[in-house]
């Protein structure tokens, strides 16, 4: 399996323990993470992940299900 990975996300490739992403509303963060944790579980089976976001008001404004089933 091989995610195609943005030139801008791939300083997120290299081994790191935590890694964090910063970026406009709409960079592709979301989208690009997601991808990559997939991608990691099914190489490496048993990997526990955590992925933590900024709160907003509402659980309904911070939370975005991730990846959607039409993209797999």
């Amino acid at each position: 399996m091989n995610i195609e990975t943005a030139r801008v996300f791939e300083p997120l490739l290299a081994p790191s323990r935590y890694k964090g992403a910063w970026g406009g509303r709409g960079s592709g963060k979301s989208h690009y993470m997601a991808g990559a944790v997939v991608e990691h579980c099914l190489l490496h089976p048993g990997t526990r992940v955590v992925c933590i976001r900024e709160v907003q008001k509402t659980l309904a404004q911070s939370a975005t299900r991730l990846p959607r089933a039409s993209n797999l």
